[in-house]
């Protein structure tokens, strides 16, 4: 059954005879209508006559949103859409209903990229050399697309995807959902519908489905040496990864907005704060007066040699559900104390070549040029005061980078250290996708920032990690050919204090057979400027980085390579797990860890694992469904962990399953003089028994025990702030050190080795 509501333009009233055109929007039970409708009424007398064609039937309660895009979209795989159009997928439908009312179901427009947005290279081709590689390559040659659709709900929902083309399944095996940690019910509706679950959660979902049909697997072509071109030509060339030909990502938010992040529209219309830009053409903010910019539900679009530079007086983007903006946006002033990119539309760069530099009016950048970093188009650019500074970011979707996707940079003149660390970061429910091009990274983030809920298809760094107390939490990454997953090098920092936890890498396409310095799953690259193992500096150091649940589905190259050009302790790897190995030769896929020297040839200093457990930790890091462990024997480049660390670094990690690292000893109990030599009870972590406590500064005694009352085993008859601690009876010497700088310290001990650790935090 469908329920209509009708608008009619009357054409003819001929002797009771009404022809009319009527455009209808319906509650559309079950699944009469896959596309849009626009609907052609004939009365005549009681007689109702119907033929389906396109408009679109959607959803706007506080369960459940969705949106569609009317005529104004485009059924094109492979080229450009008009600048008013947007593309609209090829090969997936996909509607939502709730889950209490599974028969009603709504429309969610389906958008889709191709590589280049459909165009050929312009002002540089395959004959010019490196100038001429510009990443897509591969993406362009094997006709990928990557389609997503979005809504937001407030409870459990059914999506709906239907297949075009006349292509079918057999089964709900033959669909698979990433992460598949997700495990959705799925059902089959018909020979080309499946329906899947989405329990609600305030966090979003961000998922792909997949259809074996739809699978290839991409190879690295030995004919070109020891190279990174991919082919889809299996005979004779090395399995790099399988993946969607065409993909589809489903985007699934929370319908509420807070309050902060919701712009009041009602007052703007009256005291000037927002200007609402109407759909079409976008040729004047560079002089907008006004501090929000509202895009209502439309297309827009920008020139190809254009993008918005704001006036300092803006500080807020707000994109409606259903916004749709082919362009770019730069803050061009750092007076902002708070900057936000709100609401659920699209940012999207097709009209920009890659790397549009706006130096050479938007053009390709010359060939002379090595790089443009500072002129090249960025989908989204900031410039930092200095001074404390917000950015909110939530919602959005970036389409098609043609360069790196988002930066901030200091005001003209100043430094990074300076200017980027006052620069903090609310990033919640990002999505990038359409990154077919070299360079398009992910997301740095600066100081005391945090990202949630995110999605980022890149082809290059995609989390860049180069500042302190960062949290990056819940994060799904379909990886292209270049760079790593995540990244802390380039050049020697200083930083601290970083937590990323959830994180599901469903696909990559990391294929370079030959030694790269940038790739894997976690790297900290050589420096950019040179491959020289002189580039370490030994006053930065990078510690307390911790890697959690991190998810790596498929096969893939290398899992660690870190080049540490500054010091660098406590490095921990937590429940990492890696579906395995891609067939590259042992060059693409071992691991590495070395440590770089500075121009005096005097090395970085890296952490002691096993002493003091300050070094590198691969805590339960599982490969094809096998722990690694030195226990195990499994870990070194012959075996399936493929570590070929540094040899001189041997004291320097570990790697161990938790169970591994029990102790025979259940309870350990320290006291010293700053306990009033009162027995404290220690816990256990990581094999070893802790305690963090205020040392003042001066000389300390203490002594551990394995008892609360001095009645059995103690330890002590040593010095120093490391080391190791004699066993007794009673009667030895206590431990004695010195504290130079009074402060928190973590005291840590090993009651089977005797080795101890005293730190400051």
């Amino acid at each position: 059954m469908i329920n209509l509501s009708v608008g009619c333009l009357l054409l003819n009233n001929i002797n009771n005879v009404e022809f009319s055109m009527c455009t209808a929007s319906a509650s559309n039970k079950r699944k009469l209508f896959k596309t849009p409708i626009k609907i052609i009424l004939v009365f005549y007398a009681n007689l109702l006559f119907a033929l389906p064609s396109s408009a679109g039937v959607t959803a706007d309660t506080a369960g459940l949103k969705t949106w569609v895009h009317g005529n104004n979209y485009e059924i094109n795989a492979t080229g450009p859409v008009a600048d008013n159009k947007v593309r609209a997928s090829s090969f997936y439908e996909v509607r939502v209903s709730r889950v209490a009312d599974p028969e009603n179901y709504f429309d969610s427009f389906t958008y889709m990229s191709i590589p280049r947005s459909g165009r050929a290279k312009w002002l540089y081709s395959d004959a010019d050399g490196d100038y001429g590689v510009d990443g897509a390559e591969f993406a362009d040659q094997a006709d990928l697309s990557m389609s997503w659709s979005s809504f937001l709900f407030g409870e459990d929902v059914w999506v709906e995807v239907s297949l075009r083309n006349g292509e079918t399944f057999s089964s709900v095996s033959d669909v698979t959902i990433r992460p598949t940690v997700l495990n959705f019910v799925k059902e089959k509706m018909d020979a080309d519908t499946i329906r899947i679950k989405v329990p609600y959660s305030s966090n979003g979902r961000r998922f792909s489905v997949e259809f074996n049909h739809q699978l290839y697997t991409a190879y690295n072509d030995k004919t070109q040496g020891d190279s990174g071109k991919l082919t889809t030509v299996a005979a004779g060339n090395y399995e790099v990864h399988t993946e969607p030909k065409n993909a589809l990502l489903i985007f699934a938010e929370p319908i509420a907005l807070p309050d902060y992040l919701t712009p009041d529209l009602s007052a703007a219309q009256t005291d000037g704060v927002v200007y609402e830009h109407p759909p079409g053409e976008i040729v004047n903010l560079n002089e907008v007066a006004a501090d929000i910019i509202y895009f209502p539900p439309g297309i827009y679009y920008m020139r190809w040699d254009y993008h918005a530079k704001l006036p300092a007086r803006v500080k807020w983007l707000h994109l409606a559900p259903g916004a749709y903006i082919k362009g770019a946006f730069q803050f061009t002033d750092s007076v902002q104390e708070e900057y936000k990119v709100t609401g659920y539309g699209v940012i999207s760069g097709e009209k920009y070549v890659y790397e549009a530099d706006t130096k050479n009016d938007y053009k390709r950048r010359l060939q002379h040029n090595s790089n443009c970093h500072g002129d090249c188009v960025k989908m989204l650019q900031f410039e930092a005061s200095g001074e404390q500074q917000y950015l909110y970011m939530r919602g959005i979707t970036l389409n098609e980078p043609p360069y790196h996707s988002f930066v901030v940079y200091p005001k003209p003149g100043n430094s990074e250290e300076t200017d980027l660390e006052a620069f903090s970061m609310r990033v919640k429910n990002y999505k990038q996708v359409g990154s077919w091009y070299w360079q398009t990274d992910g997301m740095e983030l600066y100081s005391n920032s945090y990202m949630k809920n995110s999605f980022f298809h890149a082809n290059d760094d995609v989390i860049k990690l180069y500042h302190s107390n960062l949290d990056i939490d819940n994060t799904v990454i379909w990886k292209g050919e270049n760079g790593p997953v995540i990244q802390w090098g380039w050049k020697p920092r200083s930083f601290e204090n970083v937590s990323v936890t959830n994180t599901y890498v469903i696909h990559n396409r990391m294929g370079w057979n030959d030694k790269k310095y940038n790739t894997c799953v976690f790297n900290a690259s050589r420096h950019w400027a040179s491959d020289s193992m002189e580039s370490g500096d030994i006053t930065k150091t990078i510690k307390n980085i911790s890697f959690d649940n991190f998810i790596v589905e498929g096969k893939t190259n290398c899992g660690i390579r870190i080049y540490a050009m500054a010091n660098t302790e406590n490095i921990h790897f937590n429940n990492v797990s890696i579906d395995g190995w891609n067939e590259l030769d042992a060059t693409g896929t071992v691991s590495e860890f070395f440590p770089m020297t500075n121009s005096a040839d005097i090395p970085v200093a890296i952490g002691n694992e096993l002493i003091n457990s300050r070094g590198i930790k691969l805590e339960n890091f599982k490969v094809a469904g096998e722990y690694i462990s030195r226990a195990a024997n499994n870990w070194n480049s012959l075996q399936l962990g493929k570590l070929n660390f540094d040899g001189a670094l041997w004291d320097n990690w570990n790697a161990w399953v938790s169970a591994d690292m029990s102790s025979s000893y259940s309870n350990i109990w320290l006291a010293g003089g700053f306990t009033n030599w009162s027995l404290v009870p220690m816990s256990f972590q990581q094999g070893n028994f802790n305690i963090t406590l205020p040392l003042s500064t001066g000389s300390h005694q203490l002594k551990f025990a394995n008892s609360s009352n001095w009645s059995a085993i103690d330890w002590g008859n040593t010095s120093g702030l490391q080391g190791q601690a004699t066993q007794s009876t009673g009667g030895l010497a206590n431990l004695s050190f010195t504290i130079n700088h009074a402060g928190d310290y973590t005291i840590r001990f090993n009651p089977d080795t005797g080795n101890y650790y005293i730190y400051k935090l």
